[in-house]
C-alpha cells in the first residue's frame, strides 16, 4: 500500500508524501539492507527491480556495488529513483525504465537476479509475472519474491482508552480492503512459494526476517508510526468510536499521547521466496 497523507491536526500538520517516503525509507532500511546481504550476490550483479516504486531497494542494491534496473510504471516514481541515484558513491549503478512487470521490456536472460518487493500480490495474474521474471533472468540466476507473512504490530492488546484490541480492530479492517480487492483483481490459489514452482524455478526456497524496533524510538521512528497509526485508522471499515480513540491517541497535547508511553514495541515479518532459473 502506497504511504497517505499523515496526521493533521491543529498540533500536527500534514506530512508530506516526500516526508513519508523518507521516514519510511530509514524505518526499513535494516531489514531490507539484512536481505539484500543475506542473498549473497556476486559483485556488480545484473540485477532487476521490478516495481521498484521510489527506488529503496534498487538503491541499497547499488549501494552494494551492483548494476541495477529500475522498472516501474509509476513516471513521477522513477523521476525520485533518478534523483538519488544521482547521489550515489561507489561502483554500484541505478538506471530506470518505465514498464510493467507483465510484459517486460528486456531480453530473455538479461539480468543475474531479478527482485519483486511487493508487487505480486498486487497483480491481476500472478503466475505471468513470476513467468515474466524467470524469463529475464540467466540460466542459474535467481528470482526473488518479498512478500509479508504477517502485518506489522507495536501496540499493547489494551491501552486503557476506549475497548480493548484497537490495533487488531484497525488491522481487521485494512485486512476485510486488501481481501476485497484481491477478488476483484483475480484469485490464484497457491502460496508464494507454489507460485514460482508453477512459473517454471527450481530449488524454491523461503526465508523470513524479523524487523524489530523497541523504545526508545528516534524522533523519525516516532514520526513514522504516528503516520502509521492515522493511516489505519483512515481505512472506511474503522469505527467512528475507534477512529476518535486513534485522534486522542495521537494528540501530543493530551494526557492519551501513546507515544509518551514506555511498553510499545514494533515487530514486523517479511519472506524472501527465491526460486533459480533452471
Amino acid at each position: 500500500m502506497p504511504l497517505t497523507l499523515g496526521i493533521a491536526s491543529a498540533q500536527q500538520p500534514a506530512l508530506s508524501q516526500e516526508r513519508l517516503r523518507e521516514l519510511s525509507s530509514a524505518f526499513w532500511e535494516p531489514v531490507n539492507a539484512a536481505m539484500i546481504r543475506w542473498l549473497g550476490l556476486a559483485n556488480r550483479s545484473r540485477v532487476l527491480d521490478a516495481g521498484c516504486g521510489y527506488g529503496d531497494h534498487a538503491i541499497l542494491f547499488a549501494s552494494a556495488g551492483h548494476s541495477v534496473t529500475a522498472l516501474d510504471i509509476n513516471l513521477p516514481a522513477l523521476d525520485g529513483v533518478n534523483r538519488r541515484a544521482s547521489k550515489l558513491r561507489g561502483d554500484g549503478t541505478v538506471t530506470t525504465t518505465e514498464g510493467d512487470i507483465q510484459r517486460l521490456p528486456f531480453e530473455d536472460g538479461s539480468f543475474d537476479l531479478a527482485w519483486a518487493s511487493h508487487v505480486l500480490h498486487g497483480q491481476r495474474d500472478y503466475m505471468n509475472a513470476a513467468r515474466e521474471l524467470r524469463r529475464a533472468v540467466r540460466p542459474r540466476g535467481l528470482v526473488v519474491v518479498r512478500e509479508d507473512q504477517s502485518t506489522t504490530s507495536f501496540l499493547p492488546y489494551d491501552l486503557g482508552v476506549g475497548r480493548p484490541g484497537l490495533e487488531f480492530r484497525l488491522k481487521k479492517a485494512f485486512l476485510d480492503w486488501f481481501l476485497e480487492d484481491r477478488i476483484k483483481r483475480g484469485r490464484c490459489p497457491y502460496g508464494w512459494a507454489a507460485v514460482l514452482r508453477r512459473a517454471g524455478l527450481a530449488d524454491v526456497k523461503t526465508k523470513s526476517f524479523l524487523h524489530e524496533v523497541a523504545q526508545p524510538f528516534s524522533g523519525a521512528q516516532t514520526e513514522y508510526l504516528e503516520a502509521t497509526l492515522a493511516r489505519w485508522s483512515r481505512e472506511e471499515r474503522v469505527s467512528r468510536e475507534d477512529r476518535a480513540i486513534v485522534q486522542r491517541l495521537l494528540n501530543p497535547a493530551g494526557p492519551e499521547y501513546v507515544f509518551r508511553r514506555e511498553d510499545l514495541h514494533f515487530t514486523a515479518i517479511t519472506t524472501l521466496y527465491t526460486g533459480v532459473v533452471a
